[in-house]
């Protein structure tokens, strides 16, 4: 975050991985032209590689604020006031991981994929921290780095946080998937109702939409 911008409770944050080298949820792109008549085989094996090369790292979130915590060693709950919640994905082989001590702020220690609440420290893990835009216009969209935005409207914040509790609580996200259920897929559905993440594979933002929702249906019944 820029120096001097506040998080508010019900904001969709993002942070870098592998020291800013790319977005989490900014996924791999491939470089494939998009010839129509080798279009859907050229998506249909890359779609393959990168299920197999599996997610990198965590996290793509909603910031809400204050969040209860409990201590697993001695059944001890506490407040903590930069609560996140978040899709846990996986490594690059496609393991959820299992390496990191327990942290001692939200006593969150990587068990297995699914919706988590952790601090912010655990989410960005010293990257660098941004906030995702919603509303920006077509121009703007179509510009601006992938996965920093989008056009469509989102919720109120009671509303958004509600959602991510109420995922947190249930565990039924699904399972995860790092190009069509990815945190980003999470931190979306709860902003507007409906998971997007448009610039999952193919460039910055409207090109890339247009690209990857067509895919998506053309491929859903191969993954």
């Amino acid at each position: 975050m820029a120096t001097g911008q506040v998080l508010n409770p019900g904001d969709h944050i993002y942070t870098e991985c592998l020291r800013g080298s790319y977005y989490h949820h900014d996924l791999i792109k491939p470089t494939f032209g998009f010839h129509p008549i080798t279009t859907l085989l050229e998506v249909t094996l890359s779609l393959k590689r990168l299920t197999l090369m599996g997610h990198v790292d965590l996290s793509s979130g909603i910031y809400v604020g204050r969040g209860l915590v409990t201590d697993p060693n001695t059944g001890k709950t506490r407040t903590i006031t930069n609560a996140v919640i978040h899709f846990l994905g996986l490594d690059k082989e496609g393991k959820v991981k299992k390496t990191k001590p327990q942290c001692q702020t939200c006593f969150h220690k990587p068990k297995g994929s699914g919706i988590v609440l952790t601090c912010l420290d655990c989410f960005h893990e010293g990257n660098g921290l941004y906030r995702y835009e919603y509303d920006v216009s077509l121009l703007s969209f179509t510009f601006k780095t992938s996965g920093s935005c989008t056009p469509w409207s989102c919720y109120d914040p009671n509303t958004v946080i509600k959602r991510a509790y109420d995922y947190l609580r249930d565990q039924n996200f699904g399972d995860y998937n790092f190009v069509f259920n990815n945190c980003e897929h999470f931190a979306t559905k709860c902003k507007m109702g409906k998971a997007r993440c448009n610039q999952a594979l193919w460039g910055t933002g409207l090109p890339g939409a247009l690209v990857y929702n067509v895919t998506r249906r053309l491929t859903k019944d191969i993954l």
